[in-house]
């Protein structure tokens, strides 16, 4: 292909990925819910095998995810004319094996829901994914809608789900927001037996247990003649067993002390005895500790609250966005090196999608160090109203019609559209919050099914409101009608996966272990699903590489319908194998952040120190020892006299 020949297919490529004018929420959502529906038809499938005896093995689970989950979705967004259909065939499948083979569809049932890690957010992430690798080599091909494609400047299509919702998802599962609701969680959760007194009616107080049985010994010491039917014979009046006594003190050691030991590990429970200190002051000084006078334990210290240094909260920010800034910048010097075929409306000349990313991390971040994401919302409008006052006041009218003069008009999307992003990003970590706070039983999860389907209804008649009365939406400006969009498609992404765990049985037990561990045998999982919701930027990454490498071999414009799809096939077939070896290897792409052994706990690491509460346990464990020491001494003693 010579140079000439080289220059006119790139202009007639942009040409061929410009001037999209959407097709509004309504497709998007009807290719979700055949999202759902293929995963409602693969669980039941599964389930099926298991009811007539068969061997479910981890390479027929990545298989059968592959043909029913992986392949439908292709199928769905090259052909959506095929989507009510499917919809109507899946759910009627179900039916007929519900009354007629085995249970499908259940009551409200939450046994199986893990809340530290809620399944119905990994799946959204996983079909994000895999609308987002399908899209993005897709949209190269003539059997992928034009409508689906990003939109030039207004309008709402399925590729600008996308952009939106890796946003959402990055909010819902960083860190700040997992450590804030487990940390809130554990300051309003009881302990389990502190409830359980609750329900009997018995006083609340947080020595009551063991002015119980201190009562209790005492009411033995002091009883007459008593038979005692751990021993033969009768006890003297005035005379207190030391036998006894040990075997009380072993019982309140092991119903009392010992539950409190636990639970002040996992709740970080004072305690409500203390050693007195001998040295306060010298304590104050090595320590840089402040007493508390008003205190009600003597000698209890307690640290001063200190603000972070807004330095290191500006350096982390830097650190964790810049390999994102790096890779962004790498792919503009590819792109550039290359003469490869550019879409400058999406985000501007030098900017791209892992620029956004990296500026979104950067304030997050800080915002996050210094508000709880519960307030992530309030904070999110605050920031939403003020850039959709200023996009209304001459900032669209720039974005539409500067001139690509400066490096910040030639870049004006990716300046335009950071405070709508960022806005979106709190606004999600709202959800997150939810999400991950703590849910003792199938209440709680119905109590957030119906808060997401009112939330998600304010959220569709604020966008119908912005988007007639304010400004169209326009993922180009990432304007307040886009935001609203797209946290409700994402809603009603999240209200269908957590209608298929909670009134659908779940899976078997064997099965439900390979799709979230390692199996029986210790071999790692391939499930299709659990290797896409991990490492997902390296994912991403060799998608693109793909894309890059296609359009650089192929004319793909001119591919008929029958090819582009099978050539999709084969490309999603090869980036699930990257994947599923990816997951098996345990390979890190993102090397910066904690080291991979502190992943594991990352969540639990951010509310409790480990460390200091097992210390605390050894201090009640010594005072135990001494105790029982003394009433040794005592026991001793009692029997020379």
């Amino acid at each position: 292909m010579s140079t000439f020949k080289a220059s006119d297919y790139k202009r007639t490529k942009e040409k061929f990925l410009a001037g999209n004018l959407g097709t509004g929420p309504i497709e998007p959502l009807l290719i979700i819910a055949v999202s759902v529906c293929t995963f409602l038809f693969t669980k039941t499938i599964i389930n099926l095998l298991v009811h007539h005896g068969k061997k479910i093995s981890h390479k027929m689970i990545g298989v059968l995810e592959f043909m029913m989950i992986v392949v439908p979705c292709i199928f769905i967004i090259c052909f959506p004319d095929f989507g009510l259909p499917i919809i109507i065939g899946t759910l009627g499948f179900c039916l007929i094996i519900h009354f007629k083979v085995m249970p499908v569809f259940n009551c409200l049932q939450s046994d199986h829901l893990n809340p530290k890690r809620p399944s119905m957010i990994g799946r959204s992430r996983v079909v994000l994914m895999l609308y987002t690798t399908i899209s993005i080599m897709g949209v190269n091909f003539h059997v992928y809608p034009r409508k689906f494609a990003k939109t030039e400047l207004f309008g709402f299509a399925l590729m600008d789900v996308g952009v939106g919702s890796f946003v959402i998802v990055n909010a819902l599962i960083s860190r700040p927001v997992v450590a804030a609701a487990l940390a809130d969680g554990s300051k309003k959760a009881k302990p389990t037996e502190q409830r359980e007194e609750d329900k009997k009616g018995i006083n609340k107080s947080p020595n009551h247990n063991l002015d119980l049985d201190q009562n209790a010994i005492s009411d033995q010491s002091h009883k007459k003649l008593s038979r005692n039917d751990n021993y033969e014979g009768y006890m003297p009046n005035n005379h207190v067993s030391s036998m006894n006594l040990l075997a009380r003190l072993k019982q309140v050691q092991k119903n009392v002390l010992l539950p409190v030991i636990k639970l002040r590990q996992r709740y970080k429970l004072q305690r409500f005895w203390k050693k007195k200190q001998h040295h306060p002051q010298r304590n104050e000084k090595s320590q840089g500790v402040k007493t508390n006078p008003n205190s009600c334990n003597n000698g209890e210290v307690r640290r001063k609250r200190q603000r972070p240094n807004f330095f290191k909260v500006f350096n982390k920010a830097v650190l964790s966005s810049l390999p994102l800034f790096v890779i962004g910048f790498f792919r503009y010097a590819v792109i550039a090196g290359t003469n490869y075929q550019t879409h400058v409306t999406e985000y501007g000349v030098h900017w791209n999608f892992f620029i956004t990313l990296g500026v979104v991390g950067f304030f997050s971040t800080i915002l996050l160090t210094y508000i709880n994401p519960k307030y992530g919302i309030a904070i999110g409008l605050i920031i939403l109203a003020a850039h959709q006052y200023i996009l209304s006041n001459g900032v669209t009218d720039w974005i539409v019609n500067a001139k690509r003069i400066s490096f910040l008009t030639k870049n004006k999307e990716g300046f335009g559209s950071v405070l709508g992003f960022v806005a979106l990003f709190l606004m999600s970590c709202n959800l997150g919050y939810l999400f991950f706070q703590r849910k003792k039983d199938k209440r709680d999860w119905m109590k957030l099914f119906l808060y997401l389907i009112t939330f998600d209804l304010v959220l569709w008649v604020l966008w119908y409101y912005v988007d007639h009365k304010i400004q169209p939406t326009s993922r180009r400006m990432v304007n307040m009608g886009y935001v609203f969009c797209e946290l409700a498609v994402f809603t009603v992404m999240v209200i269908g996966f957590m209608l298929l765990d909670l009134f659908t049985v779940p899976y078997a037990p064997e099965v439900r272990q390979m799709l979230t561990h390692n199996g029986s045998n210790g071999n790692k999982s391939t499930s299709i699903m659990l290797s896409l919701n991990t490492n997902q930027l390296s994912i991403f990454l060799v998608a693109n590489t793909f894309v890059g490498i296609t359009n650089c071999t192929f004319q793909t414009i001119y591919f008929s319908k029958l090819s582009g799809f099978i050539y999709i096939t084969l490309y999603m077939a090869a980036v699930v194998i990257i994947a599923i070896v990816n997951y098996i290897k345990n390979w890190k792409f993102k090397f910066w952040g904690r080291p991979p052994s502190d992943k594991k706990n990352n969540a639990i690491e951010n509310n409790q120190n480990i460390n200091s509460n097992l210390a605390q346990g050894k201090d009640i464990s010594l005072e135990i020892q001494s105790l029982s020491k003394d009433l040794e001494n005592n026991d001793s003693s009692i029997q020379k006299i």
